[in-house]
This record gives C-alpha cells, structure tokens and sequence, in this order.
C-alpha cells in the first residue's frame, strides 16, 4: 500500500471526513483482498483510493485522473466496479474532469474551496 496519497485524495477524504455521518469510518487506500468472484468474472485485488465503512454499508471511492479515460484502463475499471459492486460496495467515481476544483487543489481560494465542498457531497449524497 502506498503511503504518499495524492493531494485531491486528501483533500475529498477531509471534506468527506467533515460532512460524514457518524456511522462512518474513512480509510484511504485499504486493500480489498476478501472479495468473491462476480459470475464469470474473476474477483482480482482492489484498493479503492479511498473507502468508507459503516455498520451497513461500504462505500469504495476511486479517484479517476485522465489515465481513466483511457480504453484499456475503462475496461479494467468497469470490471472492477462489478465485481466490487457484486460484493455488496457501493461505487462512487470522482472524475478530474467533473471536479476540477477538487483536483485544482487551490485550498487557499475560499470559492474554489466552497466549490470542491460542493463536488464532493454531490458525489456523496447516496449516503445520506
């Protein structure tokens, strides 16, 4: 597992971590390693960038940067989210292209601030 984090990671995970519901519990990064295979597909290692536990519901958080736009790395993704999602996770994209004042990274600019806390909790409302 990695311990560097990426600053847009960081960033949604104290956003999140802010607005959370009580009953939720934030990792980053948590390796997923107990997951079963989805029909045909096999169930192959994850590591959600970042995950969010509760007594009733995990959530798996991945932060799609423009290598995800690629065809290669769509395919693996959406294979992914099956078999996450086959595994009782919800699944929740934060795309680069979508939040870009989550990926901007310009904690200083109080609009830019407001707007990527904006981002997030729209990303996040199904937990509510």
């Amino acid at each position: 597992m990695s311990t560097e984090y990426r600053p847009e990671q960081i960033w949604a995970g104290e956003i999140i971590n802010a607005c959370l519901p009580a009953a939720y519990h934030l990792e980053y990064e948590k390796e997923l390693t107990d997951l079963q295979d989805v029909g045909e597909m096999k169930a192959k290692y994850a590591c959600p960038d970042i995950v969010l536990i509760s007594q009733h519901r995990k959530v798996a958080i991945r932060m799609q940067g423009s290598i995800h736009k690629k065809k290669k790395q769509k395919m693996k993704d959406e294979d992914q989210k099956i078999i996450l999602e086959g595994n009782g996770w919800d699944v929740i994209d934060f795309w680069y292209d979508v939040m870009v004042n989550l990926w901007s990274n310009n904690k200083t600019d109080k609009k830019v601030t407001i707007l990527a806390t904006r981002e997030v909790l729209a990303a996040i409302l199904i937990l509510y």
